[in-house]
């Protein structure tokens, strides 16, 4: 939890029964506290309030501290307890918030911050935390008067100038958007996060170069942190490096190895560089993640059928139609690993099934079924589909192989020739 911003309200609302004990019990808490001894200062908090029960601030203090050890719901009633004593304590508002932010419920925070704000109208921290929750709900253009409010009154402030910029960004405002994100910056160069976004502001414009240089300064500020080397893989996966995607992607699943996402991320970069086998393998682990698994499943099939092991593909394509039975991938891979595996009925099937769930004309699915129609003998409707498939693809070699074929079992050698021809010069 952010820490809320700070204040200089009494501590001890009323004269305690034993002012001094009770006013070192509060002095010493607060020293634990911004010492971030927060079970030292937890117990002091309560001691306290056994014999004072009606000082807001300490509640608030309490929840603070509660919530900075894990304890978020005894904190929220901490917080409860101090704003029916104060309905006006600012503090414990913006505390509050950052609770419900750190929870994931960004409305009831936007609600805390904005009380918050009424009361103190010129806090910039709560301006800034604001603008962030606005943006964290995609309201990114609601959320800019409050950075400009912000960054208004802390013209250097770099954490405001940089979520400016970020939300200028996803406005679509680039110019402004770059100009607050390289003056956060040069303001402080060691700023990572200004960094990362100011690569997504070169990535957005289709400035690889940029974008790359930017987030490798991120990189060197916090190497520690994996989403630099997920965002830097990304753009080595887009740009065609895939040798160093791979080793950005290998580095982010090490240092989170529960990260999905980074095992697909890794599995696309392996297969993109033609490593299969490890491709498949990060698949599984991302799908044991519960990263899209009938996708996962979907794709491990796929390789293993470019590996041509059709009795693992199918497995895996079987899995993903199992979990998504309206994937046309699957069906129409499922189909052609039985069409390798010599099983003409099944592959028939499945392909039916994959043209139900396709809406647009697929040269490959048409040549697949042509293949599947010549070696059942149907050589009239398998001409009918690889003579589609060729208009859509003119130099489709393997269907003008196939084409070829069932021409020869026609009879009709010239045309055969032609297609063969045809074939050996696309």
């Amino acid at each position: 939890m952010t820490t809320p911003p700070s204040e200089d309200s009494s501590r001890a609302a009323a004269t305690p029964s034993d002012p001094f004990s009770l006013e070192a019990m509060l002095s010493t808490g607060e020293a634990f506290e911004l010492n971030k001894q927060f079970e030292a200062a937890i117990e002091l908090y309560r001691r306290y309030l056994l014999q004072k029960t009606d000082n807001p601030w300490a509640y608030a203090h309490l929840a603070y501290c509660l919530n900075a050890t894990g304890a978020t719901a005894e904190a929220q009633e901490n917080y409860d307890r101090a704003l029916r004593l104060d309905p006006e304590y600012s503090w414990a508002y913006a505390g509050q918030g950052s609770l419900h932010t750190q929870d994931g419920q960004h409305e009831l925070a936007l609600e805390d911050y904005r009380a918050a704000l009424a009361l103190t109208p010129e806090d910039t921290w709560l301006l800034d935390r604001i603008g962030d929750t606005l943006c964290r709900l995609g309201r990114f253009e609601e959320s800019i008067p409050y950075f400009d409010q912000s960054v208004g009154l802390q013209p250097d402030a770099t954490w405001g100038l940089a979520h400016r910029g970020w939300a200028l960004l996803c406005c679509g405002r680039y110019a402004d958007s770059q100009a607050d994100l390289e003056q956060a910056v040069r303001l402080n160069p060691d700023y990572a996060w200004g960094w990362y976004a100011l690569a997504q502001l070169h990535n957005e414009q289709d400035h690889p170069a940029e974008a790359l240089a930017a987030i490798d300064r991120a990189i060197d500020i916090v190497p520690q942190e994996s989403w630099g080397y997920q965002e830097r893989g990304l753009l080595y996966l887009a740009t065609g490096d895939h040798a160093r995607a791979v080793q950005d992607f290998e580095r982010l699943v090490g240092l989170d190895s529960e990260h999905g996402k980074g095992y697909a991320w890794l599995g696309q970069a392996l297969y993109a560089g033609g490593r299969l086998p490890e491709a498949i393998q990060a698949y599984i682990h991302a799908a044991r993640l519960g990263e899209n698994p009938p996708h996962m499943y979907c794709e491990i099939g796929i390789l293993y059928k470019e590996l041509d092991e059709y009795t693992q593909a199918i497995q895996f394509l079987t899995r993903a139609i199992q979990l998504a039975p309206t994937m046309f991938e699957a069906w129409a891979n499922r189909g052609a690993a039985y069409h390798h595996l010599g099983k003409f009925k099944p592959a028939l099937s499945d392909l039916k099934q994959a043209f139900a769930l396709k809406s647009e004309p697929d040269a490959w699915l048409l040549a697949v079924r042509g293949a599947v129609l010549k070696d059942l003998g149907q050589y009239a409707p398998a001409l009918d589909d690889l003579n589609q498939a060729i208009q859509l693809r003119p130099d489709y070699e393997w269907a003008l192989v196939q084409q070829g074929h069932v021409l020869v079992a026609l009879g009709r050698t010239a045309a055969a020739e032609q297609a063969y021809t045809t074939a050996i010069q696309a």
